[in-house]
């Protein structure tokens, strides 16, 4: 994989992984909450094109409801934008999802 930062897929580094999605789920027909809780993953993104937050995580950043935020992801993954690796600790304890973004 691509590595990279999220200050270069925010500015619009050409060529990367995230702004080419990034474009994608900006010219797609969605909610614009949509469009703000991709954003909001951006934000969150790791040095390997993924991120790992909790549906309050991007509430807080996005400004949204945690119900629009799962509405949001739920659309973003049925697009094949993200997919989502549900995470647990080894008492089976849920933990922060990892979102992983997809150029397809």
């Amino acid at each position: 994989m691509k590595q990279m930062n999220n200050a270069s897929a925010l500015n619009g580094g050409k060529d990367n992984l995230l702004s080419q999605v990034r474009k994608k789920v900006f010219a797609e027909k969605v909610a614009f909450s949509v469009k703000t809780v991709f954003d909001s993953l951006i934000k969150l993104t790791n040095d390997y094109e993924s991120c790992i937050a909790s549906a309050g995580e991007l509430r807080e950043i996005s400004g949204y409801s945690v119900r629009t935020v799962k509405r949001a992801l739920k659309t973003l993954t049925e697009f094949n934008y993200i997919k989502v690796k549900y995470r647990f600790d080894k008492y089976g304890k849920n933990l922060p999802n990892c979102y992983i973004f997809i150029d397809s």
